[in-house]
């Protein structure tokens, strides 16, 4: 595909808008992924190395992603009242450098360390990605954007066979060294990125300059007054409990139940991620559909039904008899995983107003990172009871999220009717 035919498309996909943040976004939420799909494939290979068990390991996974959701709000708030590109720079160098020094690190302390500090980088993809991209672009086509930008997710799956494949040749170590280099690569090109200003807000009412920051108490209140949004971050909150933690315990699954090696596991995942590359295609028809016709009843629905599917995959998945079964089972996993992103994201922009969407987006981040606090408690029932019981409680609890967020459907027309995001006057360009 040529240079020229590529950008045709893209600019199909942004209504003609600027292809470039798109595409640069797209790029750092792939290589991000790297670092997270990489530890989570030579977790078992982790565990061996620093004399662990696996409720210790998965103990490093999950504590660290408490702190680093817990982080998210901060993370909004500042988003929200300085220039977003500098911090998607930021971030990068921070995850870049970290999951280098991964493959470095020799104490159980600084593995701790840098997992933590990789980890504060790749959460702003999903509070300060999401936030310039529903800024860069029309609500219109804001379920194909978010589709397209979470391909990244599904397209980086292979990097768990590759990480597999080092890791058998020559180390884990050296593994996560190599796989670190795309990162600064691409970090090069920010410096073209621009940031493109907010939307003002129909409800805010501040009478400043969109995007010049509301105090946290003030923003906080207009966040939690809106409906929809309530109902999402309560779904995050059931739903939290190992999700952020998924690859990582889907490994130690297959490791536990069927024996499978660093390889195979690699595999697995990437499996799932074809799913999901599925999925953002099928959730990004649907939801463009609906929101193509002004219908958020409509997107979210298609949220709702998408994370239903899911949670019925991953108590499907507990009991699969057969390897051959569950690579098939998180195939239909991920495709409903990624049925369900490009609405919620969608939606969560929609009915937000501009001047704090990014504190919209990190709620939902954090409601997910105290959700996380009872992961531990899962990989401890796998080393006590088996990773068939832990998987299936994992998936009644998002169940019972799954079924909260489909109630948001209730509420999404009229909120994203007062709160319609408009660009703001006087925006710079989104690329240089």
């Amino acid at each position: 595909m040529t240079t020229s035919t590529a950008s045709g498309r893209l600019g199909a996909v942004t209504a003609g808008a600027p292809v470039f943040p798109l595409a640069l976004l797209f790029g750092l939420n792939f290589v991000d992924e790297i670092d997270r799909l990489a530890f989570a494939t030579l977790s078992p290979e982790i565990r061996d190395a620093f004399e662990l068990t696996d409720t210790e390991i998965g103990a490093i996974g999950s504590i660290v992603s408490v702190f680093i959701l817990l982080a998210a709000v901060p993370l909004g708030y500042v988003a929200d009242r300085v220039n977003r590109v500098w911090l998607v720079a930021g971030a990068a160098l921070l995850w870049g450098t970290m999951s280098a020094l991964t493959g470095l690190v020799t104490t159980l302390v600084l593995l701790f360390t840098v997992r933590l500090l990789a980890g504060l980088g790749r959460v702003s993809n999903e509070v300060v990605h999401s936030s310039l991209l529903t800024d860069y672009y029309p609500p219109e086509v804001h379920p194909r954007i978010f589709q397209f930008h979470r391909l990244a997710n599904p397209l980086s799956q292979v990097s768990a066979v590759v990480a597999g494949a080092l890791a058998a040749a020559y180390g884990w170590r050296w593994a996560f060294v190599v796989l670190a280099v795309p990162t600064f690569l691409l970090l090069c090109l920010t410096v073209r990125l621009r940031e493109p200003g907010r939307a003002r807000s129909r409800t805010a009412g501040t009478g400043g300059e969109a995007g010049s920051g509301l105090p946290f108490r003030a923003a906080a209140r207009l966040l939690f007054r809106i409906r929809t949004l309530r109902r999402l971050w309560l779904s995050a909150l059931l739903s939290g409990m190992g999700l952020v933690a998924l690859p990582q315990m889907l490994s130690l699954f297959l490791s536990d139940v069927f024996q499978l090696g660093a390889t195979e596991r690699g595999a697995a995942l990437t499996i799932a991620g074809v799913g999901q590359m599925a999925g953002l295609f099928l959730g990004g028809r649907w939801a463009s559909r609906a929101s193509s016709r002004d219908d958020w009843h409509g997107v979210a629905t298609v949220a709702g039904r998408s994370g239903l599917g899911f949670a019925a995959a991953l108590l499907v998945l507990g009991w699969s008899p057969v390897p051959v079964a569950a690579f098939a089972v998180m195939f239909l996993m991920g495709v409903a995983g990624g049925s369900f992103l490009p609405a919620y994201l969608s939606l969560v922009g929609r009915v937000s107003p501009g001047e704090v969407r990014s504190q919209a987006y990190a709620w939902a981040v954090f409601c997910i990172g105290l959700g996380t606090l009872a992961s531990v408690a899962l990989y401890a029932l796998g080393d006590a009871a088996g990773y068939r019981i832990a998987m299936t409680v994992f998936g009644l609890a998002v169940m019972a999220g799954a079924a909260t967020a489909f109630t948001a459907r209730r509420f999404a027309q009229a909120d994203a009717g007062a709160s319609g995001p408009g660009r703001a006057p006087g925006t710079a360009s989104p690329s240089a």
